[in-house]
């Protein structure tokens, strides 16, 4: 299967053009640049799923501090809520991680419900409905090196959705027909990929593509609530 990972001239290929003075940039700069993106993103080892990167707009959807997290295990920073009987979140982004692990693709989830812990730890959990994909990223030899979590806040635009369905949100989420739905806006992910290798798409349409599917993944699940 191809792999979506993209290689040094795959970025330079995609990206917007940069200052000649930022050619040869020491490194840390690009880390500031990859914290300073305006997404959500946490780059994960791809064997132990320790936090190796992490942008500023995670930190701050999430309510955390780099030096909380950088280094820890994803489960570790994330758990459960303790004495929620309907927390699902472990297993369902672990099982999404294994998937790009076993099948070198990105993972599209279905929305999940997920709450997190707020910086207060007396505090309750905060509800929380996150959009997320999975993306490996390769090492020159070709094996998994690192898996790129993305998430997106939805729990807003699902509250004002779902309206005062909100009790049967998560009863239905669990249900088969939005994983299976799931499971085809990865299979559709896959083509593109494969075509974008053969040039039948540009890497910015591959990019559009996948983020059409994710919203498309959000209306289904709403729209099929009882």
């Amino acid at each position: 299967m191809v792999s979506p990972a993209r290689n040094a001239d795959r970025l330079l290929a995609i990206a917007p053009s940069v200052p000649e003075q930022a050619v040869g940039a020491a490194p840390d700069c690009y880390q500031w640049l990859f914290e300073s993106a305006p997404d959500c993103y946490l780059v994960l080892d791809a064997q132990s799923y320790q936090t190796v990167g992490v942008t500023d707009a995670y930190l701050h959807a999430t309510m955390t501090q780099r030096s909380a997290i950088q280094g820890k295990r994803l489960f570790e920073v994330f758990p459960n809520e303790p004495g929620d009987s309907r927390a699902d979140g472990i297993n369902n982004l672990l099982a999404s991680l294994e998937r790009v692990k076993s099948s070198g693709q990105p993972d599209v989830m279905a929305v999940q419900r997920y709450p997190i812990r707020q910086p207060d730890r007396q505090a309750p959990f905060k509800e929380r409905w996150w959009s997320l994909i999975h993306s490996p990223v390769l090492a020159p030899d070709g094996r998994i090196r690192y898996i790129i979590h993305r998430v997106e806040d939805v729990t807003a635009y699902m509250g004002a959705i779902a309206g005062g369905r909100g009790e049967h949100l998560s009863f239905h989420l669990a249900q088969s027909p939005p994983r299976a739905f799931a499971g085809a806006i990865n299979n559709a992910v896959e083509w593109c990929v494969a075509v974008r290798k053969i040039d039948m798409v540009k890497p910015v349409d591959y990019l559009q593509f996948v983020e059409v599917l994710r919203t498309v993944n959000i209306y289904w699940t709403i729209s099929e609530l009882p």
